[in-house]
C-alpha cells in the first residue's frame, strides 16, 4: 500500500495475515499480525506544580506527567540542550516520573528543561518546563565580631 492509501487507516489497528503462493501453486499462511498505523505524536501535561520549583544541591526532583499516548518509547529531560541520565517510570495508567538526581545537573542559576517523548512509532514531541533557579552552592556566612 502507498502512504496515501494507509492514510484511510489512520491511528487504526490493521490485522493482517499473510499468503505466500509459489510459482507451482504451493502455498503458505502465516500468523495473524497486528498493526498501528499512528501519525500522531504522544501529547502531555504536567501533573505537577512546576511553577516556582528550585532545585538545590541536596534535593531529588520528581516531576509527573501525564500522556494520551500508552506506547511511549522514551522519556527525556534536557538541561539547557544537554540529555541528563534521570530514571524514568509508568508509575500508574500513562503518569511517567521523572527522578532527577542532584548530581546530574551541572549548572548553577537560569536554567532551561525541556521533556521529550517519543513513542514506538517515532512520533516526537517536547515541552520546555520553565526556567527555574539551579543553586547547587551552599550559603555562606561571615562571623562578625564586636
Amino acid at each position: 500500500l502507498s502512504s496515501s492509501e494507509l492514510d484511510v487507516f489512520y491511528n487504526r489497528q490493521l490485522y493482517l495475515k499473510p499468503l505466500v503462493i509459489d510459482l507451482s501453486n504451493n502455498y503458505y499462511v502465516g500468523s495473524m499480525v497486528k498493526i498501528t498505523i499512528d501519525y500522531t505524536a504522544p501529547q502531555f501535561n504536567f501533573v505537577t506544580d512546576i511553577t516556582n520549583m528550585n532545585i538545590s544541591s541536596d534535593s531529588i526532583t520528581k516531576i509527573n506527567v501525564t500522556t494520551t499516548d500508552t506506547d511511549i518509547k522514551s522519556a527525556r529531560i534536557y538541561i539547557d540542550n544537554t540529555n541528563i541520565s534521570v530514571y524514568n517510570e509508568i508509575i500508574s495508567n500513562n503518569i511517567i516520573q521523572f527522578t532527577i538526581p542532584n548530581n546530574q545537573i551541572e549548572t548553577t542559576g537560569v536554567a532551561d528543561f525541556k521533556i521529550i517523548l517519543t513513542d514506538i512509532a517515532g512520533n516526537t514531541s517536547y515541552k520546555s518546563i520553565a526556567i527555574y533557579l539551579v543553586d547547587k552552592k551552599p550559603p555562606t556566612a561571615n562571623i562578625l565580631s564586636h
